[in-house]
Order: structure tokens, then C-alpha cells, then sequence
């Protein structure tokens, strides 16, 4: 990859492929500065991305509780596996991620992560939101992405907006 400098002091890989790349998933490895970072999931390789796709939905994962008897984790692994079986083109991943934001639950969240076998895109929720842990793991709030013909824009308003009918938010955030 070609790797660029990106605000706040992260970089940005650009992966030119050629043609004789095989689809899959595949990892990427970024070294500097006596240190070593491995993104296990970081690029999928399409034979073609299709014109009409379904993509999954997994929201209030809690990383880090334990509800009803089961570890948050356990449950959320078993989910993807889940998803795993099926054909959907990417799971968007939102809304308290963690329970509490702390480094361990993030850390936990990528190995629950991890054993997804999909392109996965997160947007954060109130829940991860204490400290910088979700900065230092996801990057920005606010991103966008595209796959095929479609772009999707990911942006958290918690801290800008409240739910209010009778404010101007709507014309706002329009």
C-alpha cells in the first residue's frame, strides 16, 4: 500500500490491486517507529460487487456486560457466525459498541470483530463515548464509504443533538 499522512496523527493506506488478485479478505500490516500494527481484516477483494445486495444490521453489542446470563461477547460472536452463513455484502455495526468504553472492552469488541467474515463499518453510541478509546481504535466519528454504486455516510450526533421535534434539528442536520 501506499501510505499517507491523516489527521490526527494517523496514516491512510491506498491498495492499488491488479487484476490477478483472488477475492477475499485480507490483512494489512503497517510497520514504523518499532512498532507493528495488523489490521486482520482490512481489505476485501469483490470479482464483481453486485448491482442488488443485502447487508446485516448488528446494533447494541455491550462489549464488557453480562445480560440475561450471557456474556456480551459469547453472544455477539454468535451472531457473526450467524451472519457469517449468509451472502450479505457488509455489516454496519452501530450504536454502543461497548458498555462502557473502556480499553479492555474495545479490545475485546475487535476479537468479537474478528471472527465476522464480512467487510464490517461502526458507528459509535453513547456507551463508547467515555475517553478516546473508540478515536483510538476506529479513528474519527464521522466517515464515509462507498461499495459498488452506493455511498454511505457515517456520522455520530449525540453530542450536537437531542431529539426535539419542536427545534430546527431537522432542518440542521439536512
Amino acid at each position: 500500500p501506499a501510505w499517507q499522512a491523516a489527521a490526527g496523527e494517523r496514516w491512510q493506506a491506498s491498495c492499488p490491486l491488479p487484476p490477478t488478485v483472488s477475492p477475499g479478505m485480507y490483512a494489512l500490516q503497517m510497520r514504523g517507529n518499532d512498532r507493528t500494527d495488523v489490521n486482520l481484516r482490512a481489505v476485501y477483494v469483490y470479482a464483481q460487487f453486485p448491482e442488488f445486495y443485502a447487508f446485516g444490521h448488528v446494533t447494541d453489542m455491550h462489549i464488557g456486560s453480562q445480560r440475561g446470563g450471557i456474556n456480551s461477547a459469547a453472544r455477539n460472536t454468535a451472531i457473526f457466525s450467524a451472519l457469517n452463513k449468509t451472502d450479505v455484502a457488509f455489516i454496519a455495526v452501530t450504536g454502543d459498541l461497548t458498555d462502557g468504553a473502556g480499553i479492555e472492552q474495545f479490545k475485546q469488541l475487535l476479537q468479537v470483530l474478528d471472527t465476522c467474515r464480512h467487510p464490517t463499518f461502526v458507528c459509535p453510541g453513547n456507551h463508547d463515548r467515555e475517553g478516546e478509546g473508540y478515536e483510538r481504535y476506529f479513528g474519527s466519528l464521522d466517515y464515509r464509504f462507498t461499495l459498488g454504486r452506493d455511498g454511505y455516510l457515517v456520522y455520530y450526533i449525540k453530542d450536537y443533538y437531542i431529539a426535539d421535534e419542536w427545534s430546527s434539528q431537522d432542518g440542521d442536520l439536512c
